[in-house]
C-alpha cells in the first residue's frame, strides 16, 4: 500500500503496535462485555470481531511490508 510505503520502518513499527493494542482492546472488550457480564447486543459483538479482524490485519500488513523476518 501507497501509505505504508510513505513512513519508514520505526514508524512502521510503532503503527503495528498500536493496532495490536487496538486488537487486545476489541477482543478484552467482547469477552468481558458478551460473555461475562452479557451487555452486548449481537450487532456491537460482531463490530467488536470485524474490528479485532481489521486490526490484526492492518498489524500484519505492517510487518510484513517491513521485510524482515517473521520472528
Amino acid at each position: 500500500m501507497q501509505l505504508f510505503q510513505q513512513i519508514n520502518d520505526k514508524q512502521r513499527e510503532g503503527v503495528a503496535k498500536v493496532c495490536d493494542n487496538f486488537a487486545t482492546i476489541c477482543g478484552a472488550t467482547l469477552v468481558a462485555g458478551g460473555f461475562v457480564d452479557h451487555k452486548l447486543a449481537v450487532w456491537q459483538a460482531l463490530a467488536l470481531v470485524l474490528s479485532l479482524i481489521v486490526f490484526l490485519a492492518a498489524a500484519l500488513q505492517l510487518r510484513k511490508d517491513e521485510g524482515g523476518t517473521d520472528d
